[in-house]
């Protein structure tokens, strides 16, 4: 009986362990300690697809030979595998739970869900009211900006800085947004509707203190996506991840065309995409083709000299190039398509890549391997019976 108990409970806790470390976040290394997380989960559990390895070791090899050629540290040699890695070992690890023992999988999820609720809860508490403790510059309230209305930048960098978790609440935003992508796949199957209901309301408090314009849009493409996609046949999605692509680009264009948003930060978007377009076609075909490499490439298409290109294409383009972004688009498409709203997911995603992401966060992809342990719902509940509350 014994054995029975730790064969069924060995995956829950590394599951949990596991959250501990890709919720470690520090400010100027997020990635870090994840990274080192994601490895250390690995070594210990050592259970992944066929699959899984095969994909690890053409990126290994991969990333090897940029970093060669391209003379760089091994900052991509790491991270890139890693990624994959958060990847594979999450999914391995849900899966394993889903198949031995679907109660557990039910249990499992609800932890996750409301230990990212208490943590970001947590974030928001100790930068609002005790945030000039964690910001090293100084007093987060003596930063000066001019307001020129509710979205100028003096109202929403007031409380950006000084998370003792995120380098600003931008990033907590992006964390925010990753796992309101879980909850919101999950919660039909797994929570009651007062349970639903409540968990909305807090992540929709939580993001709102993110002050994060791109945190809260995109909350609300998956929210409202979510819910008119939830009853609709595959046809009408399509229509109605359509529309949703469509509005922005014409709130894009129109914003940028006629100015109807002077905003510095807004305006540091369009400069990265700017950037890109016009210097792309005067860097040599090879860098080009492959990058620059995780250290470098990230400064390469800038709106600014020194500053980074933090939006998730043209940071790609610097690191790993144009070959490298096609791959990494491609896996995205290919796990999200896979998905119940998967394309929804994937919309939201580039949405908020367009401002800030980064694209070697192994949080993202371990979220990723939670969806794609569990892409159909109602086939999971056919199979697997849960229990909501």
């Amino acid at each position: 009986m014994k054995n029975y108990v730790l064969h069924y409970n060995k995956p829950n806790v590394l599951i949990l362990i596991y959250m501990f470390f890709l919720a470690w976040r520090s400010p100027g290394s997020a990635s870090l300690i994840p990274s080192i997380g994601t490895i250390a989960i690995f070594l210990f559990y050592r259970k992944i697809h066929l699959w899984g390895y095969l994909s690890l070791l053409a990126a290994s090899i991969f990333m090897a030979l940029l970093t060669l050629v391209q003379n760089t540290d091994l900052t991509g040699f790491i991270k890139v595998p890693s990624c994959l890695l958060a990847f594979f070992l999450m999914k391995s690890l849900i899966e394993s739970v889903l198949v031995s023992h679907p109660k557990m999988f039910n249990r499992i999820l609800k932890q996750l869900i409301w230990f990212v609720v208490a943590y970001l809860a947590l974030e928001v508490i100790l930068r609002i009211f005790y945030g000039d403790l964690f910001y090293i510059d100084g007093k987060i309230n003596t930063l000066q900006y001019d307001v020129q209305g509710f979205f100028s930048l003096g109202i929403f960098y007031t409380f950006k800085d000084g998370s003792p978790f995120f380098t600003d609440s931008n990033f907590t935003g992006i964390f925010l947004f990753l796992w309101f992508i879980v909850f919101s796949h999950f919660k039909y199957a797994i929570f009651s509707k007062k349970s639903a209901f409540l968990l909305n309301s807090i992540f929709t408090t939580l993001t709102l203190f993110t002050f994060s314009r791109t945190a809260y849009f995109c909350v609300f493409v998956v929210y409202f996506g979510s819910k008119l996609s939830h009853h609709a046949n595959t046809f009408l999605r399509r229509l109605i991840y359509g529309f949703i692509s469509l509005s922005i680009l014409v709130f894009l264009y129109l914003s940028f065309d006629f100015g109807a948003v002077d905003d510095g930060s807004l305006q540091t978007k369009f400069g990265i995409w700017a950037s890109l377009i016009d210097n792309f076609m005067k860097i040599d075909v090879f860098n080009q083709l492959f990058g620059f490499g995780l250290t470098e490439g990230k400064f390469v298409y800038s709106y600014e000299y020194g500053k980074t290109s933090h939006a998730l294409i043209p940071q790609l383009f610097g690191d790993i190039g144009l070959i490298g972004t096609l791959i990494y688009v491609s896996f995205l498409f290919l796990v999200l398509a896979r998905v119940e709203k998967g394309l929804l997911y994937l919309v939201a995603i580039f949405l908020m890549g367009a401002s800030l992401f980064d694209p070697w966060d192994p949080v993202m992809f371990a979220a990723m391997g939670i969806l794609s342990a569990a892409p159909n719902l109602k086939k999971i509940e056919h199979n697997y019976p849960l229990v909501r509350n």
